[in-house]
């Protein structure tokens, strides 16, 4: 199976939780035998030639800020979805879940997402779209959730 992880800021996998998270459950899925193809962003003067493991993808976006930086993308984003055959992506955050649910949806893709932050954390305008995306499962091209424990 082909899997695309859509996360932000890979360069602080090491750091922060919420990328290792979604970079250790892309390489568990390498070890059980998918092809996985990672989408993330990193600031424009990091050089990233260190993210070796088995056979995973990667396509880098530049940028620092996560909306301007996919939303700018948006086109490369589709055309690396589509090109490489991707049968299911998997988003972390719900930020990148708003932005990428109506992608999946356009090009009929199966959406997982897992959510470290809290609802509450969000403004009431996001928040109700994303209790949207979330509960609508027969409305958002099978809408999952992946529980992980990093």
């Amino acid at each position: 199976m082909k899997i695309c992880f859509i996360f932000s800021n890979i360069h602080l996998k090491n750091i922060t939780a919420q990328p290792k998270i979604a970079y250790s459950i892309a390489i568990e899925c390498t070890n059980q035998g998918n092809e996985v193809y990672i989408i993330s962003n990193r600031p424009k003067n990091l050089e990233i030639n260190n993210y070796k493991y088995r056979n995973i993808k990667y396509l880098f976006l530049n940028g620092i800020g996560e909306f301007n930086t996919y939303f700018l993308n948006t086109l490369k984003i589709i055309n690396y979805i589509v090109r490489n055959r991707i049968e299911v992506i998997f988003v972390q955050g719900y930020l990148l879940m708003l932005f990428i649910w109506p992608i999946a949806r356009i090009l009929n893709k199966p959406l997982y997402c897992s959510i470290c932050e809290i609802l509450e954390a969000v403004s009431s305008k996001y928040s109700r779209f994303i209790i949207f995306c979330l509960t609508g499962s027969a409305l958002t091209c099978k809408l999952k959730f992946i529980e992980r424990h990093a």
